[in-house]
């Protein structure tokens, strides 16, 4: 079999192909498996007759619990192979079967597929398990624009380029709205022991600081929620705002002429500690009710 023969399907004519992950750390010097050219089809390969198994070192009985093929020599070039199975007329051209794992792949990458589907995984249970990272977040050693990982919460990232560490790392689960089963009552002024919001001395009065975190099922997790924001009989013409820590940031959710009964939607990002603050410009009641929370 010629060097040509066993060159990569990478290999586009008229263009040089794109570095793969497995170009990288070949550069690097790590090298999953190794061949020598020329010597894949030499006369000491292992065989069989049809239907027997390859015995390769002795047969695995007694102490020898592992049959294995090995190669020696230098390197071999890109997109060379240890092993090939050649099998056009049947659905599997390798197929495992063991009491854990049918395939385990070890090395700097452990399983590369390729062809017009690199891979295609299904199973009674799940079809792809990928195992925790050790902590919360986006992973902060290299990385490679199409890498995936799952952090110690159980969230999805996306690497969207490659870096040491990448920066392009992006939420693609526990993403988007919730809503709950029907709109809560999160807050009203009110209700007793609570009182109208109070001008100040600035833009707002002293903010309110409202639990949100827990309330209604929401999740420690959630970054925001949304719902309404209604103003009950202010006493002149006044603003109010939701918003998640911090000072004032000098916006507006509503706006409200004395006597006034108006509602707003309002969306807003909760602070680290499940939080949200309300303040107002002039005295007036408030009513705030969650319709849900984004994560």
């Amino acid at each position: 079999m010629s060097g040509d023969e066993l060159m990569g399907e990478e290999q586009t004519e008229g263009r040089v192909p794109r570095k793969t992950r497995r170009d990288l750390l070949k550069t690097a010097g790590v090298v999953a498996g190794a061949a020598v050219a020329g010597k894949l089809a030499s006369a000491d390969s292992a065989a069989a007759a049809d239907g027997s198994p390859i015995l390769v070192g002795g047969p695995n009985q007694g102490t020898i619990f592992e049959t294995s093929l090995t190669t020696s020599g230098n390197d071999a070039g890109a997109n060379f192979r240890a092993f090939k199975v050649t099998a056009p007329n049947f659905p599997y051209a390798v197929s495992g079967e063991a009491q854990d794992y049918g395939v385990v792949g070890t090395g700097a990458g452990g399983v590369l597929g390729l062809g017009a589907v690199g891979g295609v995984f299904s199973g009674s249970v799940v079809a792809v398990n990928l195992d925790p990272q050790n902590n919360a977040g986006a992973p902060t050693g290299e990385s490679f624009k199409g890498d995936l990982a799952v952090d110690a919460n159980g969230v999805l990232w996306l690497c969207t380029s490659d870096g040491t560490p990448s920066t392009g790392w992006i939420r693609v689960s526990h993403g988007g709205s919730r809503f709950l089963s029907t709109p809560q009552r999160a807050y009203d002024t009110r209700d007793a022991g609570k009182g109208r919001l109070v001008a100040g001395n600035g833009d707002t009065g002293t903010p309110r600081v409202i639990p949100i975190s827990g309330l209604f099922g929401i999740p420690s997790n959630a970054l925001g929620i949304f719902g309404t924001l209604s103003i009950v009989a202010p006493d002149a013409l006044i603003f109010a705002t939701v918003w998640p820590s911090g000072a004032f940031p000098g916006t507006a959710n509503i706006l409200a002429n004395p006597g006034a009964f108006i509602s707003a939607a309002f969306s807003s990002r909760l602070n680290t500690d499940g939080t949200i603050r309300i303040g107002a410009s002039g005295a007036t009641d408030a009513i705030i009710d969650v319709a849900g929370y984004i994560l």
